[in-house]
């Protein structure tokens, strides 16, 4: 295996050539030459080219997205510019959202297990309905990616920016259908991975359709472990350990079912339904002190989630105007088994429980979300010198969370009978309620052919519950009220408030144009439902969990952008080039930290800056050869000195100094991709890609000096693809991480697992535990799709 310095020299090797490539083929380019095709997009809530939308937009097309073999997010991530993300595999990618766009993160590590109640600092949208989940990409349209603050058009959560999956709709002209079958092998896998899909689209006469597909993938495992612990049929240790290979294999079922109806020359409708299945045998990790691919858990860690989602979205042509409702509810659920031997054993409270047997903890986790939403939407029709669009918004969504945690030998090594169940150590069960409604709007006026300018505003009335029981029943009466050492508390926050955007743009040629946006974005705040002390009373209410009053709700934080860019056309239209510098300030971050007794919470931290610069080019200077080349720079900072999360008496212990890097972003990013295709004589065509990406190391958390810090190191990595299509047939070859990265994508901080019950520990006993997220290695695959 290459060495990691030895490895990105190889890699880069291959990225370098790609971007000077551009130079040298813009005047070479003497024969036929193939112009740029206009994608249309809808970001704007009107179809419009993505070269006609003033503001810093990407999209790529579903036939982009089938050569460059994007299924998920992950993927997708390595091919927009600007659009930042630590895969962390199957188990986690979904659960508490991870996208980072223009450095919106002040996300620590170490709580990617966790279900949270506020939103992702980049929201995302299937079709119409706001969902972040890591839903399987299928039969794909396009995908949009809209950066900076979207608030006004697409409310809470658009910080960093958005991204929208659109999915092809139902046709009535045609009857169409493929299926497709793939199998890969992934260096160091046990087994094979294999992916089929269908997709059949059937008129059911002229003015109705419907449209059917379907997925099912087995990806193997790559990862073991080697120090699983035995329990008896009591549940107790054995103190026997076992080995197993492949502990991170994955399944996904995907189905979605759509149906169009133009009911008149006016109106029409659409309906879809989607549901997923992910199963997912363990972590996507690996311990250093294991070695590598070599995982330190002590049990397996099974992961399942079942996602529904149902639309509705009508239109109607009302002359002045286009009415669109668009109406759906989704419901995501989630079963999950932890292993919190190491998370228990390095923190202060172990001290109670040292030499409790093997030092083994179970945790299982549920979570279940659901949510209607509801928008409608006036577009203007009429030829005029101002376009405007007008909406109200409804949503309300209901979060559940239940954990338990099971200390193996717990009963036995106290000599008590469990209150609750046989070594339960700890339960939590959380539930929060928000709704939200508001009303929007954008008025563009054409001041001349060249010139518009755009007003925008948000105007939002929103109100937030949350309540959160715990129970610690080994400990009883001494940590809470009764046997079972109850203790919990709830909370409510209404919100009412605002945001607005101006936008104008100038068209230097036909071609060519500049613009420039100020735009502020949000997140809702809401309530933690801690158990809170009451200081009027001599008494400590929520007994040793109880946390200080000002922690038991979190505010919205808000971000204002501004930025200046250009987009245009150059070379006979074969050139496209667009670019973006920004300044985002970005007031209350919100982000997770832990509480009196490790709970995770929301808290507002303060203020931090971040600004950069954005550059895509996308070339196509023959009809064989193309080049798409990204960059992002972002320089994210806390903007002034902090000192807050207080503990029960009040006092700080999160300082932060001014000037910190916020965690989890990287520097610079850069994508490139190079396709090539070639007509032989026979008829038969070749398409060739390849892409590249690069990540700059970042760390995990604001202070180097905190436990929970760690460096990530820099990424990159390198997939290629050749497919041949022969009539209705295609066929493909293709290998993902080609030059098998190994570099860890997030790191959970060494010095956290180099402590045993808070304290430092010389003999290294939680070391096992600090793991590394990897991306997939080396993965090569066959493939064939047949169009009928």
């Amino acid at each position: 295996m290459l060495n990691k310095q030895a490895f990105k020299k190889k890699a880069l090797s291959i990225l370098i050539p790609m971007v000077s490539m551009s130079a040298p083929i813009a005047v070479q380019a003497q024969g036929t030459v193939l112009e740029l095709e206009e994608m249309v997009v809808s970001a704007s809530r009107r179809n419009t080219t993505v070269m006609d939308i003033p503001s810093n937009i990407s999209a790529v097309g579903g036939e982009a997205l089938e050569k460059a073999g994007i299924t998920d997010f992950s993927k997708l991530t390595r091919n927009i510019p600007g659009l930042s993300f630590s895969d962390t595999g199957p188990r986690n990618n979904g659960i508490s959202g991870g996208l980072i766009m223009r450095g919106m993160n002040a996300q620590a590590g170490g709580f990617e297990d966790f279900y949270r109640s506020s939103d992702p600092a980049v929201s995302t949208y299937i079709g119409e309905t706001p969902l972040f989940v890591n839903l399987n990409m299928r039969d794909i349209n396009r995908v949009e990616v809209l950066r900076g603050p979207q608030g006004t058009l697409y409310g809470s959560g658009s910080l960093g920016g958005t991204v929208r999956y659109i999915q092809n709709k139902p046709s009535m002209e045609a009857f169409e259908a493929h299926v497709s079958a793939k199998v890969a092998q992934t260096t160091g896998a046990g087994d094979m991975n294999t992916d089929t899909e269908f997709m059949v689209n059937l008129p059911i006469s002229d003015n109705m359709a419907v449209r059917a597909v379907g997925a099912y993938v087995d990806n193997s495992g790559f990862i073991d472990a080697n120090r699983l612990e035995g329990l008896d049929a009591n549940g107790q240790p054995t103190g026997v350990l076992s080995s197993k290979k492949d502990i991170n294999g994955n399944t996904v079922e995907y189905a979605r079912l759509g149906f169009v109806w133009d009911i008149s020359d006016s109106v029409g409708l659409e309906f879809n339904h989607q549901i997923q299945s992910d199963n997912v045998d363990g972590r996507q990790a690996y311990s250093a002190s294991e070695g590598d691919y070599k995982s330190g858990v002590k049990r397996l860690e099974p992961f399942s989630r079942d996602v529904r989602i149902s639309s509705l979205d009508i239109q109607a042509d009302v002359g002045f105007a286009t009415v669109s409702s668009s109406s759906s509810y989704y419901r995501n659920e989630a079963d999950s088994t932890y292993d919190q031997s190491y998370n228990y054993a390095a923190q202060g409270f172990w001290a109670y429980y040292d030499g409790v047997p093997r030092n083994f903890v179970t945790g299982v986790k549920e979570f279940e979300t659901d949510a209607f939403v509801q928008e409608v939407r006036l577009v203007s029709n009429t030829e005029s010198d101002f376009d405007w669009v007008v909406g109200a918004y409804y949503s309300s969504w209901n979060g559940s969370a239940d954990a338990a945690d099971y200390i193996h030998g717990i009963d036995t090594f106290y000599g008590i009978t469990n209150p609750q169940a046989p070594d339960l150590g700890y339960t939590n069960i959380q539930k929060d309620n928000f709704k939200d409604k508001a009303v929007f709007g954008e008025l563009t006026y054409h001041v001349t052919e060249a010139w518009q300018m755009t007003l925008g505003a948000r105007f939002f009335d929103q109100t937030f519950k949350s309540s959160q029981t715990i129970t610690l029943p080994p400990c009883g009466v001494f940590c809470g009220d009764g046997p079972t050492g109850l203790s919990g508390g709830s909370a409510e926050q209404d919100f009412e408030d605002e945001i607005f955007k101006f936008n104008t743009s100038y068209d230097l040629s036909e071609t060519m144009m500049v613009f420039m946006t100020w735009a502020e974005g949000f997140r809702h705040g809401g309530s933690n439902g801690l158990p809170i002390d009451d200081p009027a009373t001599t008494a400590v209410e929520g007994g040793i969990f109880a946390n200080h009053a000002s922690l038991m709700t979190f505010d919205a934080d808000k971000a204002t952008n501004m930025e200046v860019g250009f987009k245009g056309r150059f070379l006979d239209n074969h050139l496209e080039m667009s670019g973006a510098i920004f300044t985002i300030d970005w007031d209350d971050n919100q982000v997770l930290q832990r509480a009196q007794g490790g709970f995770p919470i929301v808290y507002n931290l303060g203020e931090s800056k971040t600004t950069g610069l954005e550059l895509e080019v996308k070339s196509h200077f023959t009809e064989n050869l193309s080049l798409s080349l990204g960059y992002a720079y972002v320089s994210a900072e806390t903007s002034e000195d902090f000192s807050g999360l207080p503990n029960l008496a009040g006092d700080p212990t999160l300082i932060i100094e001014k000037g910190s890097d916020l965690p989890g972003v990287p520097k610079s990013t850069f994508t490139a991709a190079l396709d090539y295709s070639y007509m032989m004589d026979n008829g038969v065509e070749l398409s060739y890609r390849l892409g590249g990406f690069y990540k700059e190391s970042f760390g995990t958390d604001f202070n180097k000096s905190s436990i929970y810090y760690d460096e990530v190191d820099a990424q990159v990595i390198i997939d290629t693809s050749l497919m041949v299509y022969v009539d209705q047939w295609q066929f493909s070859l293709s290998i993902d991480n080609a030059f098998d990265s190994d570099d860890s994508t997030l790191e959970l901080g060494n010095a956290f697992y180099q402590q045993y019950a808070g304290v430092a520990d010389a003999s290294n006993r939680n070391q096992a535990g600090d793991a590394s997220y990897v991306v997939r290695p080396r993965t090569v695959g066959v493939g064939v799709k047949y169009t009928f």
